[in-house]
């Protein structure tokens, strides 16, 4: 499939008037005028962007599924976030009770290695159940846990499991810090209270991400008049550390993204949905209200809420509209704002072969419109979706 005469977003700029040729799964070339070959699939990008598939680290759901509710709702996801330019997804699962999520990992284990309809499965991300019940958010306080090795280690040991989000200050002695290192699984800090020398110490051990900058943890407060580094503070001053920003606009607003992306840059900076059932699709589809009720919770001003008000449990959004708001809130340049959700997470992930468009990597493309529209998605070289709709049935 060539793909022709796009302006492909890469390496920091937007390379105008650009070819580029998919061969099979994988990116075959880059550059001018690269001309068709006999009975080769020709795509006009005149006018339009050629971008990296968008890598969504943190997701729970979407149109009206957890990927704890089974197959079919595992689909209705994938269906609904792919057609918005999401490649590449890891789906998440939060706190429940120990034997429910540990039968859940597995279960949602099988179907990643065994789905290929869709977007790209390399792993879960478990977010708890090991969090700091103090700054447990819309999370279910009687499903947190303090690490204990009986459980950690029964969990843990999926090896489809590539990601935990969790308090290191829970962590007696670090000894599930250093476990999940020997795994080569990502830790990342999330609800959590942990001060800056806990910071730096798991920081040597191999922890380098910060879960949903902001979202349920202290900024600079005082203790007996003293004053204490937040977390994201201490993520500002410790250039090792990278970080998830939920761009949706409502858990930060313009400002607060602004700044992250000043301090932390697109090169340390993963933008994310944080998707809950309500997110992939519009409040005008059919059945909206009813799918928001049963998901216990409120949708209101863009945003999802837990049933008191309180906090927000989840965004609603979809991959596509992160880019449009770091560009249109953030003043984010393009290239930048596509980075922040190919680039900078596949490298967080560990994923070689994705994020870029250059050749020898995986053919993981989006072609957008002038208006950062999705209007093509490509997954593994297949042609998924166009303007929306499957295009590949």
């Amino acid at each position: 499939m060539l793909l022709r005469n796009g302006d492909v977003i890469q390496g920091g700029r937007v390379w105008k008037n650009t070819d580029v040729r998919l061969r099979g799964d994988k990116i075959d070339a880059v550059g001018k005028n690269l001309g068709a070959w006999e009975g080769e699939e020709v795509m006009d990008c005149t006018e339009r962007y050629i971008s990296p598939g968008y890598i969504d680290i943190h997701i729970h759901g979407g149109a009206g599924g957890r990927f704890e509710g089974g197959d079919a709702e595992c689909r209705a996801i994938l269906d609904a976030h792919t057609k918005h330019g999401t490649t590449t997804l890891y789906p998440t699962l939060s706190a429940m009770p120990h034997g429910e999520l540990v039968d859940a990992v597995d279960r949602l284990a099988d179907f990643c290695a065994s789905e290929k309809g869709y977007c790209n499965l390399p792993g879960i991300h478990l977010e708890g159940p090991y969090l700091n019940p103090v700054y447990a958010g819309a999370m279910h306080p009687e499903y947190l846990q303090i690490p204990a090795p009986d459980t950690y280690k029964r969990l843990l040991q999926n090896p489809l499991v590539k990601r935990i989000s969790y308090a290191p200050e829970l962590d007696e002695n670090l000894g599930m810090t250093k476990y999940i290192a020997d795994r080569g699984i990502i830790g990342a800090v999330a609800h959590s209270g942990a001060r800056i020398e806990l910071l730096r110490e798991i920081l040597d051990i191999g922890v380098r991400l910060i879960t949903h900058l902001y979202s349920a943890m202290p900024v600079v407060y005082r203790e007996n008049a003293f004053r204490i580094m937040g977390i994201p503070e201490a993520a500002y001053l410790i250039d090792e550390f990278d970080v998830e920003a939920i761009a949706d606009g409502k858990h930060l607003p313009p400002d607060l993204l602004a700044l992250i992306y000043k301090i932390k840059g697109a090169g340390s900076t993963a933008i994310i949905t944080d998707g809950t059932r309500a997110s992939g699709v519009g409040d005008d589809m059919p059945g909206f209200a009813e799918m928001v009720k049963a998901a216990g919770v409120i949708v209101q001003d863009g945003v999802a809420w837990t049933p008191d008000m309180q906090a927000f449990s989840g965004s609603i959004c979809s991959t596509d509209k992160l880019v449009q708001n770091m560009v249109s809130m953030a003043n984010a340049s393009l290239p930048d704002a596509v980075k922040m959700l190919t680039e900078t997470p596949a490298r967080i992930m560990g994923l070689t072969t994705k994020g870029r468009i250059q050749p020898g990597l995986d053919a993981d493309v989006v072609v957008l419109d002038r208006e950062l529209a999705v209007r093509e998605v490509i997954v593994m070289g297949r042609r998924l979706c166009c303007d929306g709709n499957r295009c590949d049935l």
